[in-house]
């Protein structure tokens, strides 16, 4: 989950990168990041992120680790940064932690249960939700006096769902069932400004397993997210909700394939969100689906959108995807696994997590890279036409005698097609590709890759079949 603001619409300020190009990768000490875990930017400009193993990061924008703390629990959600720039830490041990900015040191043991949602930060004040025995909770806290300022009634269960400060000052947080078989789909649950419970909406049953992700609230007020989905087809397969600020519901159209990513809200309060199927947009209004963007699964991160329109999103095969206003392919790259949820900082630098403790930033528009004078010669691939109707030429340039294997691939990483396999020497080799399987089947439209393994390092290149 992306937080640019309390009512969670995923939107930055700023321009994101236009193209893919890394500045640097940190590995985070061996430890693993939680799949609705996410960078966060602090004050100053920093990074922050913590990992399942209970450590905390703070790199500089360079990438220089500036300090690690290790606290006991396990962290599998975004931190969150007060106005005078104290870090809470979320865990699902039952006690949380405010840090010290400069130097990581712990300042205050919170205890408020199993909290595995990001705060929500308005100035120097927290909201963060919990469980403890079977009963959830949302906290306000103030980070300035370190103090608690109330706890809301017993609600149902809270599950990766930050709550989302609304427009008339309410607090919306989506909840589940206790744990049965025959449980409610979920509920959107608003709480008034002390955190007693005003109203709840409920989903049905078997329209997904609970609202296990965070709402975001559209610029008219409308409450915007979904139902988990379960894999094992029990409970249905997630449901895309809009609900107003008095739990009346305008549409919860079944079956959308959607799981704990959170939407994200477009200028034109259109609704964007990541499925088993890819991105889908829906209209706030009637839920209708407006457009769906390729890409693999995306069973946990959540969209972010710059000030220009273009959305980025990482997915579940470890491809981080960027999209224009208008729906056309802006850049794609393959991280070492999963992804998270993204960052983008005020120069429009993006970081992103994976899941395999690897912490990447890629350069926005404004950060200067800068290319080497000297390069030695690299093998080249190069596929034409692109997009293409079905025949591409695909041509391979060599630098050295190597082996070589080239092949195929959909957006779920599964090989269609093998070009090539073989040993192959100096100079530029070309195969005719017709747009079709290994039996001989064309090949559906959408998007495809193309990887050349040489030697030692690959070379991955997209395909748009038309």
């Amino acid at each position: 989950m992306f937080q640019h603001d309390q009512r969670h619409s995923g939107r930055s300020s700023v321009a994101g990168p236009v193209r893919a190009d890394t500045l640097w990768t940190r590995q985070l000490g061996g430890e693993s990041v939680g799949p609705s875990a996410a960078p966060v930017i602090g004050n100053d400009g920093r990074i922050l992120i913590g990992t399942m193993q209970g450590g905390v990061y703070a790199f500089s924008p360079q990438g220089t680790r500036l300090w690690k703390t290790l606290v006991p629990g396990t962290i599998s959600a975004p931190l969150g940064v007060a106005s005078n720039g104290r870090i809470l830490v979320p865990t699902e041990n039952d006690t949380s932690f405010v840090l010290d900015p400069s130097n990581g040191h712990i300042l205050w043991r919170l205890f408020v249960g199993l909290a595995n949602s990001g705060p929500t930060m308005v100035g120097n004040v927290a909201f963060l939700s919990g469980n403890y025995s079977n009963v959830g909770f949302v906290w306000k806290l103030d980070l300035q006096a370190l103090a608690y300022v109330w706890q809301s009634s017993h609600l149902r269960l809270i599950d990766r769902s930050s709550p989302v400060v609304a427009l008339g000052g309410q607090i919306a947080v989506g909840t589940i069932e206790h744990v049965s078989f025959f449980n409610s789909s979920g509920l959107v649950t608003i709480l008034n400004s002390t955190g007693t419970e005003q109203c709840s909406y409920d989903l049905g049953f078997f329209r997904g397993r609970g609202v296990r992700s965070t709402l975001a609230q559209t610029s008219t007020g409308r409450l915007v997210g979904g139902s988990a989905g379960d894999q094992a087809s029990l409970y249905g397969d997630g449901v895309f909700v809009s609900s107003d600020i008095t739990c009346t519901s305008s549409c919860t159209p079944p079956d959308i394939g959607h799981y704990f990513s959170s939407p994200a809200i477009t200028s034109s309060d259109r609704v964007v969100v990541g499925t088993k199927n890819g991105v889908t947009v829906r209209d706030q209004n009637n839920c209708s689906q407006t457009a769906l963007y390729p890409t693999g699964p995306i069973l946990n991160a959540s969209p972010v959108i710059d000030n220009q329109g273009s959305m980025y999103v990482g997915d579940d095969n470890g491809r981080l995807w960027a999209w224009s206003g208008s729906g056309s392919l802006l850049w794609s790259t393959q991280l070492d696994a999963a992804t998270t949820s993204i960052a983008i900082d005020a120069k429009g630098s993006l970081f992103v997590a994976s899941t395999a403790g690897h912490l990447y930033c890629f350069a926005g528009p404004g950060v200067v890279t800068v290319e080497p004078v000297h390069q030695a010669p690299t093998d080249r691939m190069s596929l034409w036409p692109n997009p293409t109707q079905g025949h591409t030429t695909i041509e391979l340039a060599l630098t050295k005698e190597r082996i070589v294997s080239c092949s195929v691939y959909d957006v779920s990483g599964r090989p269609v097609a093998r070009i090539f396999s073989g040993l192959l020497g100096v100079g530029a080799w070309s195969w005719a590709w017709p747009g079709q399987d290994d039996h001989g089947r064309r090949l559906s439209r959408g998007l495809y890759w193309v990887t050349a393994r040489i030697g030692s390092h690959r070379i991955t290149k997209m395909i748009v079949l038309l």
